[in-house]
């Protein structure tokens, strides 16, 4: 369902992002009166709220331009008990603008999550099934109900994003969950070939659908926690669910997906700590997720798959559509907009074409609308018959919530957002009543003018209508030679024409002239048309047929057309028809050889991959033509047909391309990256050493700290270096003369020492002598220095003091006689430790301390170790002696913060609210970073760093998010509520052994889990005897370890305050 991958340890939290406020005033994800924040010129209002709607997730307009809306109490926890979720036509009685009544058109379904009209068909996802309910005798009571798929996975990771195409297909994104797969129960072959379960022999491969009335339709029940597939896909299928196939692939939770005017669609995915994607979903396209043999989230420079539209965010992508109303100025018109669910924000973008490839206008994605003090959680959006854009949301909590009557009792709202400069609401009142008379009694020409609609299902109506015409294919001709209709008239009007029974009473030279003249938009178009009809007549037929010549001479053309996307179609058609022509195969290879669009040749390898034997791919491979090489290794690849002997020859080529594709693959197989590295970038204090090692045999790896890119000329790696100042380390492997990949880069920042002794709680360090007291960046060990001004090292320490902080201190100190001699301020409380030299008598202000039996020797002296417990606040520690007799080491300390222990009373979340305004962020920094506090630091990062190396996702995000309640809830009661991606996973081994972790990827041959200790468990498929989530948090309770003022200290630091 939604991203909930950043979700504090171990994804865990329900949270959203807001403008910058007081987050004591927030608590609560925001007040239930204020409305979110939209620039001056646009209105925003509440078209309908709780309780009249109660967690709204999917809705529709119908052909009347009513708000059809699913919503219910099936999210996200349901039992074979819970009611299931209805669909509701929501009404404004008085016509004011305000939605105050609402009508239930069909219920009964398991979690909605998209809607979507076909005609008088409402497709219904509701994970494990698809449904399709009509209202056969008006009464706006669906009275018929279709259970056209089931076994679809569960509600998590489950079916959204339905779309009608204008060529007749219905649209779907699916998640990375997986059905049951019986005993009764099964989904159509595609949905097993991406959850990488196979159906049990026999099984249909679409399975019959159930037909009932609304009293007989039973949903199926799939248990939330039963989750894992191998990844998710964008699918479509005829009406009724017929030729079900997948376009797309490699997603992990694609949430929505939409359509511009010239029919490309674009997508949200939702990822665990890597950030979420908008994608560009085009026939063949895998996104890396699951990948067969590169797993990759990020595509970039990635050749194995397609680069994204735009960068990542670090929030949770839900609704998506093309937003072109003439309601809204110019620059909000023909633009994409997506919610933001987890940063309670609506963006808008624009997009361009590099070449191929369809990409980000700008930067970054624009804010429409942002949370900032209201309850602002968007899930779906639409445009509505007035133009204006409508955004559902939900309430406060992440899942039902029930009274005392088992009445849900969320919040809902629906909110509607215009612009204040709206000139067209006359042109959009007087389209909405033409609406009203019956399309037969429509002209053609008013049909091809209703294809600008905007309102999808019009659009839809229209051109189900003008497919009855016997003069529309002539009319549309008509009006494409006349230059008459829009872009989108255009899409919608040639697959008109292409699918309609009367296309014939027209000269094909029509056709093949709108295939070969006119704007670019309309080329393109015909193409895909031509495509879907090539398609079409084999589906019909039963049988291979050949293309004619017309056909091969136009598709030979747009192999090496000027413009990157006819290109791109031609390869997609080929790519897509079941035969390739003999006469196609030497053009074929030609595009590919002089190819440098870099989504035309994606394409072109999967034209490769499905038409050339393994044996005509390695023919190939050793054509010397490096681009061809570079084609057919991809495709070989894909389908694991490659010789270890090839990659051996391939990575001595002069490609650079070449050269690294081959070396991904050597690494990959075995589950590796190019590179092993310790430590991945980030902060360290005095020094740190980096370890660095290369997984290509044989190889070397060069590298330069000064920012210049190294080459053969530069340093080589001695293995380990020891970094101790800032820089940024490039490092670039080679093999031979050439280089393998791109340079890797990881940024080091040493930080002084105040900020260091800030995360181990430590507020200030006040020297009387002015000598210096520095929290060492290593703990105690064998090797550390303990002194600042001596080279003494630590030759020997017990087990007890190892997990402590050093405080190294002068020696030249040992001698001070004084009742004061520093004085340290923690800010918490802290367990402090002084090792004292045995070789004197420890001072009187140590003998109220405990004196404990542990070791610490250093290369000069021994030493008598006590201990004290002592309060936040300030410590003063005297002198090393009472008196100037004797020489003798000056006494070293250490030190545990917070060192939490059990406590005897559970710390509730009530508790730790009423403590929130006493809340101390420096106390908090110290229980996240310190040695002895909650241990945040070692899963989690908590600052802008780009690097995501933590067990868990990076935390940044929280201090613009405003809601310490649901974190509270998290720390508190980690089990509660486990978000999707981060609950633990469960593999037991052919051989009996048991693993455990957060999955991190797979690929179509390992699965790869996140370990607590920061390593990558990398487990074949095939040693693989069960996998299975468990429903307990990978992190502990700390109901029982902090108290409520340290759950709120801890919580105020999380949020930036």
């Amino acid at each position: 369902m939604i991203n909930s991958r950043r979700f504090l340890f171990a994804g865990l939290l329900s949270l959203a992002l807001s403008a910058p406020t007081s987050w004591a005033q927030n608590a609560n994800s925001g007040d239930l009166n204020t409305l979110p924040v939209v620039a001056d010129e646009y209105d925003i209002v509440f078209a309908a709220r709780e309780p009249l709607t109660r967690n709204p997730c999917a809705m529709a307009f119908d052909f009347k331009g009513r708000l059809f809306v699913g919503m219910g109490p099936q999210y996200r926890s349901p039992t074979p008990d819970t009611p299931g979720d209805s669909v509701f036509i929501l009404q404004d009685p008085d016509g004011d603008g305000v939605f105050d009544q609402k009508h239930e058109f069909a219920s009964g379904f398991n979690n909605i999550q998209a809607l979507c009209w076909h005609g008088s068909d409402l497709w219904i996802a509701n994970a494990p099934d698809l449904t399709i309910v009509s209202d056969t005798d008006g009464d706006n009571l669906a009275d018929k109900y279709i259970r056209l798929y089931t076994d679809l996975g569960n509600l998590e990771h489950g079916l959204h994003g339905l779309t009608w195409g204008p060529d007749g297909r219905m649209y779907m994104s699916k998640g990375n969950s997986k059905g049951h797969n019986g005993p009764e129960l099964f989904a159509p072959e595609p949905f097993h070939d991406l959850s990488g379960v196979a159906a049990p022999p026999g099984t249909p491969v679409f399975p019959e659908p159930l037909v009932t009335n609304a009293a007989d339709y039973i949903k199926t029940y799939h248990d939330p926690a039963d989750d894992w597939g191998r990844e998710g896909g964008v699918l479509s299928c005829l009406d009724l669910g017929h030729d079900l196939r997948i376009e797309s692939r490699g997603y992990r939770n694609p949430w929505d997906i939409a359509y511009d005017h010239e029919f490309n669609f674009i997508g949200t995915d939702n990822d665990q700590d890597q950030g979420d994607r908008v994608f560009h979903s085009f026939l063949g396209a895998h996104y890396g997720w699951g990948h067969p043999w590169s797993a990759h989230w990020r595509c970039n420079n990635h050749l194995p798959t397609p680069e994204l539209v735009g960068p990542m965010f670090g929030g949770s992508g839900t609704g998506i559509t093309y937003f072109n109303s003439p309601a809204f100025p110019p620059q909000l018109q023909g633009v994409w907009m997506f919610n933001d669910w987890l940063q309670r924000r609506t963006h808008f973008f624009q997009t361009k074409w590099k070449g191929a490839q369809l990409t980000l206008a700008g930067e970054q994605y624009s804010t429409l609308v942002s949370g900032g003090n209201a309850l602002f959680k968007p899930t779906d959006l639409e445009v509505g018959p007035d133009g204006a854009l409508y955004i559902l949301g939900w309430g406060r909590e992440y899942g039902v919530q029930w009274d005392n009557h088992q009445k849900q009792i969320n919040e809902g709202r629906i909110f509607r957002v215009s612009w204040k400069g709206n000139q067209a609401q006359t042109q959009l009142k007087q389209q909405h009543e033409r609406w009203k008379t019956p399309l037969k009694h429509w002209g053609t020409s008013e049909l091809i003018e209703g294809l600008d609609d905007v309102l999808p299902v019009r659009r839809i109506a229209a051109q189900e209508e003008l497919l009855q015409r016997k003069d529309g294919p002539n009319r549309i001709f008509e009006a494409l030679e006349h230059g008459a209709l829009s872009v989108q008239q255009t899409s919608w009007a040639l697959w008109a024409f292409i699918r309609s029974p009367y296309r014939q009473n027209i000269p094909n030279e029509f056709f093949y002239r709108a295939l070969t003249t006119g704007p670019v938009h309309q080329r393109i178009q015909a193409l895909r048309c031509l495509r879907h009809l090539t398609n079409r007549s084999n589906s019909a037929s039963h049988v291979k047929t050949s293309l004619d010549t017309k056909t091969v001479n136009i598709l030979k053309a747009s192999l090496v057309d000027t413009e990157a996307r006819i290109r791109f179609e031609a390869h997609q058609f080929l790519a897509d028809i079941e035969h390739l022509p003999p006469e196609m195969r030497a053009a074929v290879v030609l595009a590919i050889n002089n190819e440098q669009d870099s989504n035309c040749f994606y394409a072109s390898w999967h034209v490769l991959k499905r038409h050339f034997s393994p044996k005509q791919l390695q023919g190939l491979l050793q054509s010397n033509r490096p681009r061809l090489q570079l084609a057919a290794l991809l495709a070989a690849a894909e389908i694991g047909e490659i010789k270890d002997e090839v990659i051996t020859n391939l990575l001595k080529s002069d490609s650079a391309d070449l050269r690294a594709t081959a070396a991904l693959w050597s690494t990959r197989k075995s589950g590796n990256s190019m590179f092993y590295i310790n430590h991945p970038g980030g902060e360290f204090t005095e020094s740190i050493s980096v370890t660095l090692l290369s997984y290509l045999k044989p190889s070397q790896i060069y590298y330069s700290l000064d920012g210049s890119t190294p080459d053969r000329s530069s340093l080589r790696w001695p293995g380990r270096l020891t970094i101790t100042k800032s820089c940024l380390l490039k490092a670039a492997v080679y093999s031979g003369d050439q280089q393998i990949g791109r340079v890797a880069e990881f940024r080091y920042q040493r930080i002084g020492v105040q900020a260091a002794a800030e995360k181990q709680g430590v507020l200030s360090i006040l020297s009387e002598t002015n000598r210096p007291y520095l929290i060492s960046g290593k703990p105690p060990a064998k090797g550390v220095k303990a002194y600042t001004d001596r080279a003494y090292e630590i030759t020997e320490i017990s087990e007890g003091l190892r997990n402590t902080v050093l405080l190294r201190t002068p020696n030249n100190d040992s001698e001070e006689i004084r009742a004061k001699l520093v004085t340290i301020e923690f800010a918490i409380p802290t367990t402090v430790f002084i090792a004292h030299d045995q070789r004197i008598d420890k001072p009187n202000w140590l003998t109220s301390w405990e004196k404990i039996h542990e070791t610490l020797v250093t290369n000069d002296a021994s030493y008598q170790v006590f201990r004290k417990t002592v309060p936040a606040g300030k410590l003063v520690l005297g002198a090393n002696r009472n008196s100037v007799a004797g020489g003798a080491s000056q006494y070293i300390v250490l030190f545990k913060p917070g060192n939490l222990t059990r406590l005897s009373k559970v710390t509730t979340i009530e508790a730790s609210k009423a403590k929130l305004r006493t809340a101390d962020s420096d106390r908090g920094r110290a229980l996240f970073f310190a040695t002895g506090g909650a241990g945040c630091h070692k899963c989690h990062l908590a600052n802008d760093s780009a690097s995501n190396s933590g067990f868990g996702p990076n935390l940044e995000f929280l201090k613009r998010q405003k809601d310490p309640e649901h974190i509270l809830e998290s720390l508190l009661k980690p089990s509660a509520k486990i978000k999707e991606g981060f609950a633990t996973q469960i593999v037991i081994k052919t051989d009996g052994t048991m693993l455990t972790g957060i999955l991190k990827n797979e690929t179509g041959e390992a699965v790869l889990l996140n370990q607590t200790n920061g390593e990558i468990a990398i487990v074949p498929r095939d040693q693989i005897d069960e996998r299975f989530t468990q429903e307990v948090s990978a992190m502990p309770a700390f109901d029982r370890m902090l108290n409520p003022q340290q759950a709120a200290d801890l919580t105020k630091f999380l949020l930036g305050n």
